[in-house]
């Protein structure tokens, strides 16, 4: 695994002077640039030198010098000063010649030119080359990134970048350093900030965000060291997208005690950010006793993620779980078949009923019932047998919301819930 390094070249008419650095409380004295610091603190296998055709490209031609301990030459130095002072954001690359480095520079530096940035189109290229640069790497990489020098908006890119490797480009390639010279703090030696944190606060705000949107914390847990917390996050996630949610009932008790543990961490960036994520998800469900009800919410949060397959089965998990609560007592493998073929029994049964007892409130609710319930079978078989008659994904979307609603109001009305149990005794051996 090699160590490269991206870092960007100040402006030419800036007056570099020598200067004290400091790395994780080692000094290096008398260095012009922050790179020569952090390459002999580090010793890079690679580093990408960027800059513009103005940036200060005579100063790295003396860094090169010393670096390959070539005498400089000031007519060399004068040559890439008068270019790079008369250049703008105008100038065109192959205006500006830099061979006397390029003749002499060793094979692990490679010069990129950069463009200045000032329109959108601009900061696209800049953004397109630094995401080649890293598409290029092969194997895996710990990757540095240098913001001291160079525009402002470099930190931008250069963070998208580091967002881009944590998120997109699917290597095994870690963001080990975002480095800073504060030269501003006035500190002799000047410090040479990590600002890695920063990197690490972006991962776990994706987590959070990971976790409210999708009840994975398979991200977060990335960000944890202690095994036991990792593992009881994992297995939630892992029960939740299975849809296991007999499982998930039961983890959500581990929560509560893996919210406390986290508390308890010496990193304090998970104690701010972490619980909070955890507490918002489990108020979603803590509290909820009845089976179906719980079930019911399942669904509308599946709902609300997207995952409408999984919503629909579990709506359907709901309706049985509502039998089973209601007039078998519990939930079982027995009881749920039992629930089931009793559900059947009065969608047979139904449409036989008499045109008085069809004037019934209750009787209408009971065919709203059994219509979802239909639906959710219907859902349901089209998954499991890649169904290819006419259908309408766009309105069995739309009508999830509905059935919810629908299914909600449903499960709370108790003259409802003892017309139900009068017809079921019907079908009592």
């Amino acid at each position: 695994m090699g160590k490269i390094l991206l870092t960007a070249l100040g402006g030419a008419t800036q007056n570099y002077r020598t200067t004290n650095y400091s790395i994780e409380g080692k000094e290096y004295s008398d260095k012009k640039f922050i790179l020569s610091a952090l390459d002999e603190h580090y010793n890079f296998d690679k580093i990408f030198v960027l800059g513009t055709t103005s940036s200060m490209w005579d100063a790295f031609y003396e860094h090169i010098c010393n670096v390959t301990e070539t005498p400089s030459s000031v007519e060399d130095y004068m040559f890439i000063n008068n270019q790079c002072s008369s250049a703008n954001c105008e100038t065109d690359f192959s205006n500006v010649k830099l061979t006397p480095i390029t003749n002499i520079l060793p094979d692990k530096y490679s010069l990129k030119f950069m463009k200045f940035g000032v329109s959108e189109l601009e900061m696209i290229e800049n953004l397109n080359l630094l995401i080649e640069i890293t598409e290029n790497l092969e194997d895996e990489h710990e990757i540095y990134l240098d913001l001291t020098h160079g525009f402002r908006s470099n930190a931008f890119y250069m963070f998208m970048v580091m967002n881009y490797i944590n998120d997109v480009k699917g290597s095994n390639d870690s963001i080990k350093g975002i480095f800073y010279g504060m030269h501003e703090s006035k500190l002799n030696p000047t410090p040479i900030l990590n600002l890695k944190i920063f990197s690490e606060i972006s991962n776990l705000l994706k987590g959070v965000h990971d976790i409210k949107n999708y009840g994975n914390f398979y991200t977060i847990t990335n960000s944890i060291e202690d095994t036991k917390i990792k593992n009881k996050l994992d297995n939630f996630s892992n029960s939740l997208n299975i849809n296991y949610i007999g499982e998930v009932k039961n983890r959500l008790n581990e929560l509560n005690n893996v919210i406390k543990a986290l508390k308890e961490t010496n990193n304090p960036l998970i104690n701010m950010i972490v619980p909070k994520a955890l507490n918002e998800f489990l108020d979603k469900f803590s509290n909820i006793k009845s089976n179906h009800i719980f079930l019911l919410e399942i669904s509308k949060w599946y709902y609300e993620q997207k995952k409408y397959a999984t919503s629909y089965l579990t709506m359907r998990e709901a309706i049985t779980a509502y039998f089973c609560d209601k007039y078998l007592g519990s939930i079982t493998k027995e009881n749920i078949e039992e629930a089931n073929s009793k559900i059947n029994k009065l969608h047979n049964s139904y449409r036989n009923t008499n045109k008085i007892e069809k004037l019934d409130p209750s009787y209408k609710k009971m065919e709203k019932l059994l219509k979802i319930f239909r639906k959710c079978r219907e859902i349901r078989n089209n998954i499991a047998h890649s169904g290819d008659q006419k259908l309408n994904a766009f309105n069995d979307i739309n009508n999830i919301s509905k059935y919810i609603d629908e299914l909600n109001t449903l499960f709370k009305d108790k003259d409802f819930a003892n017309y139900l149990k009068n017809r079921l005794t019907f079908f009592n051996d």
